[in-house]
């Protein structure tokens, strides 16, 4: 059995130059989409979550049987960083009581080219 593996996706509501940019359609499907795929087909993943304050990415992600955690406001600004949703989702597992992962991966709703492959490559 190997290492756990948790993959984490930062999808906020709004960017500062593209309102609701992560549920834009790019080349007919959500940004994000492109990443949950990839992260799905992923050999090493146990569990992945999205972090979002978007009602929309949030129900996105449960059609997609993805895990979501709901980003508190302050953590969903323009100058927040990706890193402290991650640190968020690490606390809300902490605070469960659940064992923290072996290894955990972010990918970033804007780099839609991330293959599976590339993800178990890094891992």
């Amino acid at each position: 059995m190997g290492p756990s593996v948790l993959i984490v996706i930062p999808a906020r509501r709004n960017s500062k130059s593209i309102l609701r940019k992560n549920i834009k359609l790019l080349n007919g499907r959500p940004l994000i989409d492109w990443v949950v795929r990839a992260a799905l087909g992923s050999t090493f993943w146990k569990e992945i979550i999205i972090s979002s304050d978007d009602e929309k990415i949030e129900e996105y992600g449960r059609s997609e049987g993805v895990r979501v955690i709901c980003r508190p406001e302050k953590l969903a600004t323009d100058t927040a960083s990706s890193e402290s949703a991650l640190l968020h989702v690490l606390k809300t597992i902490k605070n469960e009581k659940a064992k923290l992962p072996d290894i955990t991966v972010m990918l970033q709703c804007t780099a839609p080219l991330t293959r599976s492959e590339d993800i178990d490559g890094t891992v």
